[in-house]
């Protein structure tokens, strides 16, 4: 994993060296939107107040706080509240390098883990989860190793996402017959269609609408567990119904949860609030667990914005996917990506999500394609 810490004191990268997958950006390397897996950041650089900005930032990251000294019982209880506020875990006051170092591997031994699954809800038909999920798997694709092994499982019994691009593999409904115990690696490598120059493969969802109902929780589960031991990183369209084993297995075994919605009243305040108080609630799924991601977003309008809606349904927002207008039906019927067809601010926004996803996955990106100004530098003012 890659981690940043921003601090003024010298001698991290000494602490950290072959510790385990551990690697150490000081705080000049670092630079805007770029990959990082956690932040440490020390009060002897980082002030509280520059906490807002630096979550704005990267709202999906994990960060410690650490406080060097300790001025009084009141100032430590301020520090922890506003830590708490911006989901900043905050350590014991340590002093030293080598003491902030050594408590921070403790915390990393429990928590390291790299994650494969990730599924993606919509809040309503219409929500853009399909094309978000393939428009993120080939933005991922993009900025890994061509090694790296992409799949996209459309689980949605309800639509077969097989018309954006010239699809040429099977279905979720040709391949039920065989979802038994033997239906292994090799099957559903000869079942999915590797797109050419996109960089993933993708098995496309139901057709027969007679079967919506019909696949098992064990056809659905074994079929996930085949994808992770092929896959780096799995990536699932769960749909937007919840009353079917797909969605279910898809929402139990994710390692991290995606919600689509958009600032139609219709999608988050009517159809997921009543799906999730009678449905996902049941499955003992915190709505905390989710990150959030608002799709076709027009800032400046009378609809609910972004970090309103965050607020309300009590989610971490990830982040906005500017809305492409006409592009998307066009996309649809040119057989194209979006992320090909939209403007820089789109492609921005799916690549924030991709580096989410490597993150969590502890994938690195291959290579920067153009230099920035380091972030840290310009947000502290004071060089590192």
């Amino acid at each position: 994993m890659l981690l940043a810490i921003i601090s003024n004191l010298n001698g991290y990268s000494n602490e950290f060296e072959n510790y385990k997958d551990v690697n150490v950006l000081v705080r000049s390397d670092v630079v805007k939107d770029m990959y990082v897996d956690a932040f440490l950041l020390v009060s002897d650089a980082v002030n509280t107040n520059d906490l807002h900005e630096i979550r704005n930032m990267y709202p999906d990251k994990e960060m410690f706080y650490v406080l060097t000294e300790f001025s009084g019982e009141s100032n430590f209880d301020k520090v922890k509240a506003v830590t708490a506020a911006y989901q900043v875990q905050m350590t014991p006051v340590l002093s030293d390098v080598k003491s902030i170092s050594e408590h921070i591997k403790s915390i990393l031994a429990k928590t390291q883990k790299k994650k494969k699954i990730y599924s993606f809800f919509g809040t309503h038909s219409g929500a853009g989860n399909s094309t978000t999920v393939l428009n993120t798997a080939y933005t991922i694709s993009k900025l890994v190793d061509p090694k790296t092994k992409i799949t996209v499982l459309s689980l949605n019994p309800y639509d077969s996402s097989d018309y954006f691009l010239h699809y040429k593999g099977s279905n979720l409904d040709d391949i039920k017959i065989t979802l038994s115990k033997d239906f292994d690696e090799a099957q559903l490598i000869h079942s999915m269609y590797e797109y050419e120059g996109l960089g993933f493969s993708h098995l496309a969802g139901n057709t027969s609408k007679s079967l919506v109902q019909d696949y098992t929780l064990e056809e659905v589960e074994h079929l996930i567990k085949v994808a992770e031991r092929l896959s780096d990183i799995v990536l699932i369209d769960g749909g937007t119904f919840f009353d079917n084993a797909c969605y279910a297995k898809a929402l139990e075994m994710a390692d991290i949860k995606f919600l689509v919605t958009t600032q139609e009243e219709k999608g988050f305040n009517s159809n997921w609030k009543q799906s999730y108080s009678q449905m996902v609630q049941r499955l003992q799924i915190d709505s905390k667990e989710y990150l959030l991601i608002l799709n076709r977003y027009n800032e400046g309008i009378s609809l609910i914005n972004d970090k309103d809606l965050s607020s309300q349904l009590g989610m971490t927002l990830l982040g906005t996917v500017p809305d492409m207008d006409m592009l998307g039906p066009m996309a649809v019927a040119e057989k194209k990506l979006l992320a090909d067809m939209g403007d820089k601010a789109y492609r921005k926004s799916l690549e924030k999500i991709a580096r989410s996803i490597l993150g969590f996955s502890q994938i690195r990106e291959v290579a920067r394609q153009e230099e920035r100004i380091p972030f840290f530098k310009k947000l502290f003012k004071s060089g590192a």
